[in-house]
């Protein structure tokens, strides 16, 4: 059973008669049928631009549109995901609970963690998909009501796409807007939107005229659609993605 959080880890243990094994780092059940390993959010980053090229070190080399998108071991949790990684892959074989929050970030938060073990069998794999409070009856209850992981591969597929989307607005815009300004300036998908909100209350509040506004928007949208164009057609994630983890050392130099 994989978790997203410590405390979730302990709920599952509660309910399943499990204790927590200091060797294994996990909470194991008596009879040994039972692992309960747990993340802390997200294990692994998408790497740096400069590892996909070392011209991407200068901030004026835009924009920074990789073909594949690779990542790294998030080196505040590198332990954590060694343990994860090792207990999945001595798992492969028997039935494996995704049990990270019900929603696209915890879907792909336990996705990374399969695709950097190596697993290419889905089919003993189930999805725990609950959003109550975590209490015994509704843990028993929702570990019967799970259903194959496959169900779903839209939820992850999403969840990359706005992790890429994320990636590649943040890189983009804030070495742009930084480059252009000459001062540190930074951007984001969801920084954005919430300064641009606040930006249109401000512009309500002083008057602003509607054209104003509507010329500003067109503009925002045309750089939009352009990066839009480049990035259809960008690969979906896949193992390959991970396959500077497994003994390989890369980026900031960590091994699992």
């Amino acid at each position: 059973i994989i978790t997203e959080k410590p405390s979730v880890a302990k709920d599952f243990a509660k309910a399943l008669a499990c204790s927590f094994s200091a060797s294994d780092q996990a909470y194991k059940s008596r009879d040994g049928e039972i692992t309960i390993v747990h993340c802390v959010g997200h294990l692994f980053n998408l790497q740096q631009p400069d590892f996909y090229d070392e011209r991407f070190k200068h901030w004026n080399q835009l924009p920074i549109i990789p073909q594949q998108f690779a990542y790294d071991v998030n080196p505040q949790t590198k332990d954590v995901a060694k343990n994860v990684i090792q207990h999945i892959k001595n798992h492969k074989n028997d039935d494996i609970l995704i049990a990270t929050d019900a929603d696209r970030e915890g879907e792909i938060i336990a996705r990374e963690c399969l695709l950097a073990s190596r697993i290419s069998d889905y089919s003993k794999i189930k999805r725990f998909w609950v959003s109550q409070a975590l209490t015994p009856e509704v843990i028993l209850e929702g570990i019967k009501n799970s259903k194959p992981s496959y169900q779903y591969d839209d939820i992850a597929e999403q969840g990359f796409a706005r992790q890429k989307a994320d990636w590649l607005v943040g890189m983009n815009f804030t070495r742009f807007m930084t480059n252009m300004s000459g001062v540190l300036l930074t951007a984001g998908r969801v920084q954005t939107a919430i300064l641009s909100a606040i930006n249109n209350t401000r512009n309500i509040f002083n008057l602003v005229s509607l054209e104003a506004q509507l010329a500003s928007l067109e503009s925002e949208l045309k750089e939009l659609d352009k990066l839009i164009e480049k990035l259809e057609g960008l690969p979906a994630v896949d193992a390959a993605a991970f396959a500077g983890i497994d003994g390989v050392s890369f980026g900031s130099g960590l091994t699992l």
